[in-house]
C-alpha cells in the first residue's frame, strides 16, 4: 500500500471515520485497517465512544421503548390456580406402603456376602486386606507394588508373554502395507460381513491363521534381520486369502 493511502485513512479516521466504513472504501479487512492504526501509533476508539457518536448522530434501538415477551404464556399460572403441591410436604417422597414392599423385597434378596465377616469367611478377609492397602485418594502403597512386582503373571512368567512384541506388532499394524492388505480384502468381499452379511458400518479383518504365529515364523526363518523389516518382505503375511472380512460384533465369536 501506498504511503498516500495510509495518510488517507489515518485522517479519515481521526476525522470521525469508523475502520468498517475505511475498510470497504480500500478493500481491506477491518484486522488491516486497526492493525495499520496501531502500527502508526493512532489510538483506537473503545465501543462505547462509537456507540455515543451514533447516538449523536440519531441513532436509535429497534425495540426501545416495546415489551418483547420472549415467553408464549402456556407455562405462566393464572389467575386463581393453585399449584398441584402448595402446602404439600414430601409429595415426591416415597409413601409408606411403597417402602413396606421395598424392605420385603430387599429382605426376600439374596446377597452372596449377607452376614459374612473377616471372622468366617476368606472372600471377606482377602477383600480387606487389598482395600487397606490402598491409600485413600492417593497412589497404591509401597508394599503394594513389591507384590506385583513379584506376582506370578509378571512378564515371561505370563502365559500370554510373547517376548515384548508389543511396539513392534503395533507399528506393523499401522503400517501402510497393512492398510493396503485390509483394504483389498474388504474390496474383495465387496465391504460385507462374511458371518451375518452386514454391508458397511465399522469391519474387521480377521486373520484366519493368527498373526502371532507369522511373527513366530519370522523370527525363525529370518532371524538375522529386523523383526519389523523381515514382517514387510515376508509374503505369507499378506497373502488375503489369510484374511476374511467380519463386523465387529461377529469377530470377538471366534476368540471363543
Amino acid at each position: 500500500m501506498k504511503n498516500e493511502q495510509i495518510n488517507e485513512i489515518i485522517n479519515k479516521y481521526i476525522n470521525g471515520e469508523n475502520s468498517t466504513d475505511l475498510s470497504k472504501k480500500y478493500n481491506l479487512s477491518i484486522t488491516s485497517v486497526l492493525r495499520l492504526l496501531k502500527k502508526n501509533n493512532i489510538r483506537i476508539r473503545t465501543q462505547s465512544e462509537i456507540m455515543k457518536k451514533r447516538y449523536n448522530n440519531g441513532f436509535q434501538i429497534w425495540n426501545k421503548g416495546i415489551h418483547v415477551r420472549t415467553n408464549t404464556g402456556r407455562t405462566h399460572f393464572k389467575k386463581g390456580q393453585i399449584s398441584l403441591n402448595k402446602g404439600k410436604k414430601g409429595i415426591f417422597k416415597h409413601t409408606k406402603k411403597t417402602k413396606e414392599k421395598m424392605s420385603e423385597i430387599h429382605k426376600k434378596m439374596k446377597l452372596w456376602n449377607r452376614g459374612l465377616t473377616k471372622y468366617n469367611d476368606e472372600r471377606i478377609r482377602k477383600i480387606g486386606e487389598y482395600n487397606s492397602t490402598l491409600k485413600k485418594g492417593k497412589e497404591v502403597n509401597e508394599g503394594l507394588k513389591q507384590r506385583q512386582i513379584k506376582g506370578k503373571f509378571i512378564r515371561g512368567k505370563s502365559p500370554s508373554w510373547k517376548g515384548g512384541l508389543t511396539p513392534i506388532t503395533r507399528a506393523i499394524r499401522h503400517s501402510n502395507k497393512y492398510n493396503e492388505w485390509r483394504r483389498k480384502i474388504f474390496i474383495r468381499d465387496n465391504f460385507t460381513c462374511l458371518k451375518c452379511g452386514q454391508i458397511g458400518g465399522y469391519l474387521e479383518v480377521h486373520h484366519k491363521k493368527s498373526f502371532y504365529k507369522f511373527i513366530e515364523e519370522i523370527k525363525i526363518n529370518l532371524p538375522l534381520l529386523d523383526l519389523y523389516e523381515a514382517a514387510m518382505i515376508y509374503t505369507p503375511l499378506w497373502d488375503i486369502s489369510n484374511g476374511e472380512t467380519l463386523c465387529k460384533k461377529c469377530h470377538p465369536n471366534f476368540f471363543k
